[in-house]
């Protein structure tokens, strides 16, 4: 195997904000996500070196994406919304959008975060500091499954099951259970903590196992 590395085709014009292989229970996966300044969602076949899907998500800037393991590619926009793609069909919805502050334009409500749950439940984190956990079986209404205030801006979330821990601003760490009953889901605080670091947590991830780790 070369261990040269390689340009995928049809680049994005602007940075790269995120990036995420799609989840296959067969084989490790192929099929590469990504999103970038330029309001692009770009997904590519790693191993053909060939772009599938090059999609401007009318968005604008693109902040974050997750992949369900249903093959959807979730994108969150600096305007505040989350929209789910579907690569089968080419077809991009709306999910819901963060509204925790007016003036969205100034990027309060940047979704710098999304993460997926067991489907059909994606959670997003935003810099309006606010967990909103969506039921994507009903894009017709903007209002989210449940709610949760966080104590600052989102940086950085991920999720194990039906946990999620986000890393906010005042070097704060958040951990979340979402429980599912029918219909109702509800988010419950699990702990909250300062973080021990002397700089802001800008990376946080669960291991396997279901504990978590951060990274400066």
């Amino acid at each position: 195997m070369s261990s040269e590395p390689r340009s995928l085709p049809d680049p994005p014009s602007d940075g790269i904000t995120s990036i995420s292989y799609l989840p296959n229970q067969q084989s490790n996966s192929s099929i590469l996500a990504a999103t970038s300044w330029d309001g692009g969602l770009r997904v590519y076949d790693t191993t053909a070196m060939t772009s599938v899907v090059a999609r401007n998500m009318e968005s604008g800037p693109l902040m974050s994406l997750a992949a369900s393991k249903d093959g959807s590619v979730y994108t969150g926009g600096l305007d505040g919304s989350v929209r789910k793609f579907d690569i089968t069909t080419n077809k991009p919805t709306l999910v819901g959008k963060h509204a925790g502050k007016k003036d969205a334009t100034s990027g309060q409500n940047c979704v710098s975060c999304l993460s997926p749950l067991s489907p059909p439940l994606v959670a997003s984190a935003s810099w309006d500091g606010r967990v909103h956990v969506w039921d994507v079986r009903c894009s017709s209404s903007s209002t989210p499954a449940s709610s949760f205030d966080l104590p600052g801006k989102a940086f950085s979330m991920d999720s194990c099951d039906e946990k999620l821990v986000v890393a906010t601003a005042g070097r704060r760490t958040v951990l979340l259970d979402v429980r599912r009953d029918g219909e109702v889901v509800e988010v419950e605080e699990v702990m909250e903590r300062e973080s021990s670091l002397k700089y802001q947590t800008r990376v946080v991830r669960f291991f396997p196992n279901g504990t978590w780790n951060r990274a400066r």
